[in-house]
């Protein structure tokens, strides 16, 4: 059987505080992406110039795109997912920051578990600094060991149906399924309409270790205080 090849996929959008940290964590991966797509949706900062100056010395193939107009974060992440070309797509945000076996980790679940379409995995809650606030994303979900046991033997649903447990900047899933989630409805944030409709043709398996740093610093779009379905769902329809 060939090796997976791996699409990393990043929405930015005057994202020059965060975006350097970011990037340079992709490329210290102990296994680096196939690809990595950067979609920009209109930043008024210096983001495109530092895509451009990353995608020049990348060691690996980075496309980056400017959105001809401003799309917001869920038509713009279902642009990017579009233009991935590998056999994995793995999702992220501009803002956090990768340990360096995340992508070695994704990989080898998909690599040992074929039928499995969508992986995710928890993350450290730090501050702006990268310090630590003292509790992974899934105990801030209330994502409890009997949920994600509940998961793992092929019952997602009856999991995601109480509360939003699949972060997008942790999901990482198959493109052959991909044709499954078109179109993504503006009025959903990208990630909970992913995993919820992906949910319904293959696996989902939940992978019980903090691969990223997730960067909490007053300006996200969802805070990881608050991540359920209402608060998904306002956000999407603001």
């Amino acid at each position: 059987m060939a090796a997976l090849k791996i699409s990393v996929v990043i929405c930015t959008y005057n994202g020059e505080k965060y975006i350097v940290e970011q990037l340079e964590s992709i490329a210290g991966q102990t296994r680096l992406p196939d690809q990595l797509i950067l979609s920009d949706d209109g930043s008024r900062d210096n983001t495109v110039a530092i895509l451009k100056e990353f995608a020049r010395t990348a060691s690996f193939h980075v496309i980056v795109h400017q959105q001809p107009a401003n799309l917001g974060s869920t038509l713009n992440f279902a642009d990017a997912i579009a233009r991935a070309s590998e056999d994995i797509i793995v999702l992220s945000d501009q803002d956090d920051v990768w340990y360096p076996h995340k992508l070695e980790a994704l990989e080898h679940v998909f690599d040992t578990k074929h039928d499995v379409g969508i992986v995710f995995s928890d993350a450290d809650i730090v501050d702006q600094h990268l310090d630590p606030l003292g509790y992974t994303l899934w105990q801030s979900l209330r994502f409890s060991p009997k949920q994600q046991d509940e998961m793992r033997r092929g019952s997602p649903l009856s999991v995601m149906l109480k509360h939003s447990v699949v972060t997008g900047a942790t999901m990482a899933f198959r493109s052959r399924l991909r044709s499954l989630i078109y179109p993504i409805p503006n009025s959903w944030v990208h990630d909970e309409w992913i995993a919820l409709v992906l949910s319904m043709f293959a696996p989902i398996y939940p992978l019980p270790t903090a691969l990223i740093r997730y960067r909490q610093h007053g300006a996200n779009q969802i805070s990881a205080e608050a991540i359920n379905w209402r608060s998904r769902l306002q956000v999407a329809l603001d």
